[in-house]
């Protein structure tokens, strides 16, 4: 009797500290969030950075610029810069600032230290679409500055799922990814540096590894 008492208090035991261990890696899993970032160190600029279909550029990279379109025979030059913008429509010049939702970018004007509703715009594939408030047309704009790249001495940091997969990237308007796999587990903030020695494939060439500096 006392033998199966000893018994019943160690499964007891057993339960309660299997308990605690569940408990211990749910607060795990439901800690921080899974961030994947990307250093260049090497002397190559690298464009269009994706791993697991996320882009790896600044924030806004893809509207901060200027923007040029013609609608009939009204010409509009947009400067976008972090928080507010400048624009032109021929003689007529305006500024104020521009918010971001998705893809879609909202203009304030600012008059007098009065705001009003200045554009409303769009963004798909390095084209802008902007519908002025003020006047009739549409405008079709594109860029010629943008900064999508990660150059040397910076990085950009991403919030990605978890799991692995190859990161891609152009040098010279040529497409390469990564030698090596990268995984990324569930909550880490893992960061991957690209070297001169770093080894990456060309996708056109996938049967010779070059070192990234070499190219």
């Amino acid at each position: 009797m006392k033998n199966v008492l000893n018994v019943l208090i160690v499964i007891c035991c057993m339960i309660i500290f299997a308990g605690c261990g569940n408990d211990a890696d749910s607060d795990n899993k439901s800690d921080g969030s899974t961030t994947l970032q990307i250093s260049n160190q090497s002397s190559k600029e690298l464009d269009q950075v994706v791993f697991q279909s996320v882009f790896f550029m600044k924030e806004n990279a893809d509207v901060i610029g200027t923007w040029r379109g013609v609608s009939s025979t009204r010409q509009l030059t947009l400067v976008i810069s972090e928080n507010s913008f400048t624009s032109s429509l021929n003689s007529f010049a305006s500024q104020g600032s521009w918010t971001r939702k998705g893809n879609t970018l909202d203009f304030k004007e600012n008059i007098f230290q009065m705001t009003k509703q200045y554009a409303t715009a769009t963004i798909s594939d390095d084209v802008l679409t902007v519908n002025l408030e003020t006047s009739s047309g549409i405008y079709t704009c594109t860029s010629d500055n943008l900064q999508k790249s990660i150059k040397f001495g910076t990085s950009v940091t991403k919030q990605i799922a978890a799991g692995g997969g190859y990161i891609f990237f152009k040098v010279n308007s040529v497409d390469y990814y990564t030698n090596e796999f990268v995984v990324v587990e569930a909550n880490e903030k893992a960061m991957f540096s690209f070297t001169n020695n770093t080894l990456v494939v060309e996708v056109n060439n996938p049967s010779e590894l070059v070192k990234l500096g070499d190219i």
